[in-house]
């Protein structure tokens, strides 16, 4: 029987192999779900602003109805959670994994 490298497949995603023209594993995909994501939140953004032209009183008194505390503290809490993701990955990156998983 014959050692088998579980790894060997895997993508080397350090900087000088991304800088060299090597592609990650799944990359081709990972475009295709953001030009989809693009399209779906571009057409909900145009369905909002088709609809807020043509009744702009009850978008109006819908917004006199919101909560700007509640929003303040969701619009922190979605910066401060995506502030942390990117300081996991920033120490993932740098072989700390560590620091990227507790």
């Amino acid at each position: 029987m014959e050692a088998r490298d579980d790894h060997a497949g895997d993508a080397d995603l350090s900087p000088g192999a991304v800088e060299s023209g090597k592609r990650a594993v799944g990359q081709g995909a990972m475009w295709a779900y953001i030009v989809g994501d693009l399209f779906i939140f571009g057409g909900w953004f145009v369905f909002y602003l088709v609809y807020r032209a043509l009744e702009p009183a009850t978008f109006i008194a819908a917004q006199a109805q919101l909560n700007q505390t509640q929003g303040m503290v969701n619009t922190l809490l979605l910066l401060v959670s995506s502030w942390l993701v990117a300081l996991c990955v920033h120490a993932a990156r740098r072989g700390r994994l560590e620091l990227a998983t507790r």
